[in-house]
């Protein structure tokens, strides 16, 4: 009787142990955890200026202009899209982006085009088709526009390089700041780019609705 009751408190002395040490410690550490992975996202953030207001026609010759967008947050980049390898990253990466944004209606994508034959109306129903991405409402495809896109937005090109052609994206945070670049031809450019847009973002409170049942 005596070695029972040891036993059962010896559990008891375990589990307050367990309620009240571990378990606390533990959920200390993964929080604290967290916090120090944000921080090291937030530090890489830099301050390139204030992005410029653009005033530009999209592909269905809508004018776009940024000021009128409301408090938002831009993916910018900027390309001929001619056929190659650094346009079908960009494409793809742009894909994955707006379905994972497609959702929020702060977040632009503003795709600079260097190449006026991109709207040719053949050329440019192809690519339409092809890439599916056709949400005039928050993926802009200009030209002309009234800034020279390259310097405005101080994209990081080295000496030589073909400034077209490149796999470049800049992000703009809800205050209008250039906050960042991203070579998203590599994988952990990508992570991080989607990383920064999520803290930059304001929580949004998703209400969920259920269907009655009949």
């Amino acid at each position: 009787m005596e070695n029972t009751s040891t036993i059962a408190g010896w559990k008891t002395g375990l589990i307050l142990f367990l309620m009240f040490v571990v378990l606390p410690a533990g959920s200390w550490y993964y929080l604290q955890a967290g916090a120090n992975y944000r921080k090291s996202l937030l530090a890489k953030l830099g301050d390139y200026g204030e992005m410029p207001v653009v005033d530009a026609r999209n592909y269905d010759n809508a004018e776009v202009v940024t000021k009128n967008l409301g408090r938002a947050l831009f993916i910018v980049n900027f390309s001929d899209f001619r056929a190659g390898k650094e346009t079908e990253e960009k494409i793809q990466f742009l894909q994955k982006l707006h379905k994972q944004f497609d959702f929020r209606k702060d977040v632009f994508f503003l795709n600079f085009v260097t190449d006026s034959s991109f709207f040719e109306k053949d050329k440019l129903s192809q690519f339409l088709s092809e890439t599916e991405l056709t949400d005039n409402r928050q993926l802009f495809f200009l030209y002309p526009s009234n800034i020279d896109a390259r310097s405005a937005f101080h994209f990081p090109f080295r000496e030589g390089e073909d400034e077209s052609v490149n796999t470049y994206f800049s992000l703009v945070d809800m205050d209008g700041k250039i906050r960042g670049f991203y070579n998203v031809a590599a994988t952990n450019d990508q992570k991080l780019m989607v990383e920064h847009i999520a803290i930059l973002l304001p929580v949004v409170k998703m209400r969920k609705t259920f269907k009655e049942n009949e």
